[in-house]
């Protein structure tokens, strides 16, 4: 079974959203992280993904 973070992951890596949508999987991401063990959480940093929606909204202004 996929792990949310893993989810969100795919969605940010490899999805096309709107506006609101980003800042919902902005929302989503923040509270699926503090329910993640410590690996989930390397292993989504260690994507970049993070990154790239921290761009992506930081843009959207």
């Amino acid at each position: 079974m996929k792990s949310e973070l893993k989810e969100l992951e795919d969605l940010i890596l490899f999805g096309e959203h709107s506006d609101d949508e980003w800042l919902l999987l902005n929302k989503r991401l923040e509270e699926e992280f503090k329910k993640a063990s410590d690996k989930e959480k390397q292993d989504f940093i260690d994507s970049g993904a993070g990154d790239l929606l921290g761009q992506i909204i930081e843009f959207m202004d």
